[in-house]
């Protein structure tokens, strides 16, 4: 079991190290508090908090419907939050230990929290999707399903690489 700790804490630290270095390299998904770029972030993360409710017109959602995935988002929303916080607490602590000197057993710890706290966002986000979903009827799956491959599809013309 401890076998896949390392690679894993590799990993993590690799993704660490490019989060933080990120900005410097002119990648906005890592955008900082005042740096315009994080304004645009912050625009697109209000939208993404939308989820579904997004595409309320064209999946032709009740009322209901609404009423159930806004509470769906709801009860999550705070510990997302909370985690987001935890997650930039951790990059502003790598900055700091970037400044001051490398210390491998501090950067290790910060990795392993990162990690952790990347896994827990991604099974909340999984769980969230999953239960908005549910709320769908058969029909609107498979709207959702085009929709979103449009949505990709528009995000890929935008956006040069």
């Amino acid at each position: 079991m401890t076998m896949h700790k390392g690679p894993i804490a590799l990993m993590t630290s690799a993704m660490l190290l490019l989060a933080v270095n990120a900005p410097a390299l002119g990648d906005d998904r890592f955008a900082g508090p005042g740096d315009k770029r994080s304004e645009q972030s912050g625009e697109s993360r209000k939208q993404r908090e939308a989820g579904l409710l997004r595409f309320r017109d064209e999946l032709q959602l009740s009322a209901d419907q609404q009423s159930q995935i806004t509470a769906v988002h709801e009860a999550s929303k705070e510990a997302m939050q909370n985690n987001r916080k935890e997650m930039r607490e951790g990059r502003k602590a790598l900055r700091k230990l970037m400044k001051d000197g490398f210390n491998e057993q501090k950067v290790r710890e910060i990795a392993d929290r990162q990690g952790q706290l990347l896994s827990d966002q991604i099974v909340m986000r999984t769980r969230n999707q999953s239960q908005m979903r549910e709320i769908l009827t058969e029909e609107q799956r498979g709207k959702l399903k085009t929709l979103l491959r449009e949505h990709r599809q528009q995000h890929r013309e935008r956006k040069p690489r």
